[in-house]
């Protein structure tokens, strides 16, 4: 039975997956998170080598997991942190250097395309409006009967807003507005339609907890999707400093206490854009995506 490795190296986190293959179907018997947030080790748009060092660090111990394993591929990318760094070839360079691994640098626009990809193979779905918030960057992709129509990338996520436009943990009002503000300008200078979508389909951490938050506030079961009040009615409490609230949140995900909310907040700009009504959540994204394609299944 062949076994592989992804590693994925995000603004928030950097992940390590490890699958079986069973013919058809990839099965992940192996996961393992760190929270580095090199989002945070920015400076003047340059990771410090702090950053870079801790990176090593994580990466050396995921090689080295997968060897103990003896998977047959490990493939490691990265995206919008390392991505949008003044110093990337040099970050690249240290990490061949230091651990022999030659990292996929994705961009944006492919990032989109690699969600697009497990949105469509998780819910067989073949139209609509897929959307991926990350920690350093928000991806759009439009597709229809299966093809992807256009591809966006906005060079901010969740962590990326927290540090730029929160002085606390959870966002003032001023400062929600202030977010709100800036993924709409963004929309808006793309050129995006407002063609109303009553449902579209999101990928990544902040959506899928976000999902968990709701089912949690409302006592729901098992769904895989939200509505948007539901969603404005949580973000509400949460901005209002509701403890009960701010309780199920650090619960269910701690170490994303400063990043729904700024997540949550592009999530509902792009809804009222749309005039969407409900979010299809998925549980697989980027990483699936990639792995379905180097694998050509």
């Amino acid at each position: 039975m062949k076994k592989y490795g992804i590693v994925d190296i995000g603004s928030n986190t950097v992940r390590l997956e490890i699958y079986c293959d069973k013919g058809k179907d990839l099965i992940r018997f192996f996961k393992k998170k760190e929270n580095l947030g090199l989002t945070s080790y920015i400076e003047n748009g340059v990771i410090s080598d702090k950053g870079i060092s801790r990176l090593i660090e994580i990466l050396s111990d995921y090689v080295n997991i997968s060897k103990n394993i003896r998977i047959e591929d490990l493939f490691i990318f990265a995206t919008a942190a390392i991505r949008n760094s003044k110093n990337v070839n040099e970050i690249l360079k240290k990490i061949k250097d230091s651990t022999g691994i030659e990292v996929d640098l994705l961009s944006g626009n492919r990032e989109a395309e690699l969600g697009f990809k497990a949105v469509t193979e998780t819910f067989g779905i073949t139209s609509g409006l897929n959307v991926d918030i990350g920690g350093g960057s928000t991806e759009f992709t439009l597709f229809d009967d299966g093809i992807v129509k256009l591809s966006k990338s906005m060079n901010n996520g969740s962590l990326s807003f927290f540090s730029n436009c929160i002085e606390g943990i959870i966002p003032t009002k001023k400062e929600a507005k202030l977010i709100k503000k800036e993924v709409k300008n963004y929309m808006k200078s793309e050129g995006f339609s407002k063609n109303v979508r009553k449902q579209i389909t999101g990928v990544g951490g902040t959506i899928r907890i976000l999902g968990r938050l709701i089912r949690e506030y409302y006592n729901l079961g098992f769904k895989t999707y939200f509505n948007v009040e539901e969603l404005k009615t949580v973000v509400n409490k949460l901005i209002e400093q509701d403890k009960a609230t701010i309780r199920m949140l650090l619960q269910l995900s701690p170490d994303r206490i400063h990043t729904i909310v700024p997540g949550a907040l592009i999530l509902l700009t792009i809804c009222d854009y749309f005039s969407v009504e409900e979010i299809l959540v998925s549980e697989s994204g980027v990483r699936t995506g990639y792995l379905l394609e180097k694998l050509q299944k």
